[in-house]
């Protein structure tokens, strides 16, 4: 059997006392499509922003090619950057 191209064990994040994610485990094949569906408010935003680690999970883990990803510092220059961007970039108000 060959490795997933993403496996995700036991994520976890919350917002203070607010659990939005609690112990998520998926893997996702090469070669295959996955949608995420749901409800508005269910945590799918939330799930993406943290395996890309555009938020930082509480806890769990995350393999890409069978090697866990090292958790980022909490804040990181990338973060910094592509915020300011985005910033900078939007669109005026009218």
């Amino acid at each position: 059997m060959t490795e997933p191209l993403l496996r995700v064990e036991d994520l976890y994040k919350s917002f203070g006392s607010l659990e939005v994610l609690t112990g998520i485990d998926t893997t996702l094949e090469r070669g295959h499509k996955t949608a995420v569906i749901g409800p508005s408010g269910c945590g799918k935003s939330t799930m993406l922003r943290c395996i890309n680690y555009m938020e930082t999970p509480s806890s769990g883990h995350i393999y890409l090619d069978g090697e866990l990803l090292p958790r980022p510092a909490a804040t990181s220059t990338w973060t910094a950057s592509c915020s300011a961007r985005s910033r900078s970039t939007a669109a005026p108000s009218a």
